[in-house]
């Protein structure tokens, strides 16, 4: 899609800063100054270049539907939803019921409808793992981030599961045990009492910090830090070379999963 080739062309520009900061370093002596502040500004623009991205790649992706004019129920449900939501809303200032009639229609199979880009692109100019999630879930790509770095890095997944009964609630079921049972046997029925609890008591997911998720929070860190000035951190040529690659890997993962959701539409 467009919006990938785009973003390409803006990556190269990211290639001629680390180049820059090389041939910085290579001086004798080295201009650290200069080298640095070449890394610095490039990690925000990168950024800036992943962030936009992201809000072309939905430009993208609602253009093409809207040209293609499909049923609605050729659609991923949770577009089909917020297709539907949408529909609502406007429907609440119309007193003369028009676009409720046009959701009814909609909803039947023989009415149209047409995408707004400004509902489906908002990153709230922080393209966190959780908002991109969020951001793909409505085009029937839930958990993206963790799929991505599953496909790229060969992990089993960025979640873990923890156990709801944990050490903490043990202890206090424990304790509470202790005045009414013999102590000598506390251990072994507070352990029957957990397996039995724990056995109808699904266990949390929690993310870990690895793949795409650990990488996008630390890039996304370090462009705050750097943004908004809080502290000084210093960047290698190699560290802005790395992001850039990492950038690069996810977005085409991101591109390569929406072209396959928006080719699996059936055409009217």
């Amino acid at each position: 899609m467009k919006s990938f080739q785009t973003h390409e062309k803006n990556l190269a520009e990211i290639d001629v800063l680390v180049n820059l900061a090389r041939q910085s370093l290579g001086q004798q002596p080295p201009n650290l100054l200069e080298a640095n502040a070449i890394t610095r500004s490039g990690l925000v623009l990168l950024c800036g270049f992943f962030e936009g991205f992201i809000r072309e790649l939905f430009k993208d992706a609602v253009i093409f539907i809207n040209d293609l004019n499909p049923k609605i129920d050729g659609l991923p449900r949770k577009l089909q939803r917020k297709i539907v939501d949408e529909g609502l809303q406007k429907s609440q200032w119309d007193e003369k019921f028009v676009e409720l009639e046009k959701l009814f229609r909609l909803i039947r199979g023989n009415g149209i409808f047409e995408l707004r880009e400004k509902f489906y692109s908002d990153t709230g100019g922080n393209p966190t793992p959780d908002t991109i999630d969020g951001l793909f879930s409505v085009f029937g790509l839930g958990e993206i981030v963790d799929k991505l770095s599953i496909n790229h890095y060969g992990i089993a997944s960025t979640y873990s599961t923890v156990p709801q009964f944990d050490a903490s609630m043990m202890r206090n079921v424990k304790a509470k045990l202790d005045g009414y049972l013999d102590v000598s046997k506390s251990d072994e029925i507070v352990s029957d009492v957990v397996n039995v609890v724990s056995s109808k008591w699904v266990p949390k997911r929690k993310r870990r910090n690895v793949g795409f998720f650990a990488d996008i929070n630390e890039f996304l860190r370090k462009r705050n830090i750097i943004a908004h000035g809080d502290h000084h951190i210093d960047v290698t040529p190699d560290e802005l070379a790395d992001l850039r690659l990492m950038v690069h890997n996810f977005s085409k993962g991101l591109h390569d999963e929406m072209s396959n959701v928006l080719n699996g539409i059936p055409t009217p």
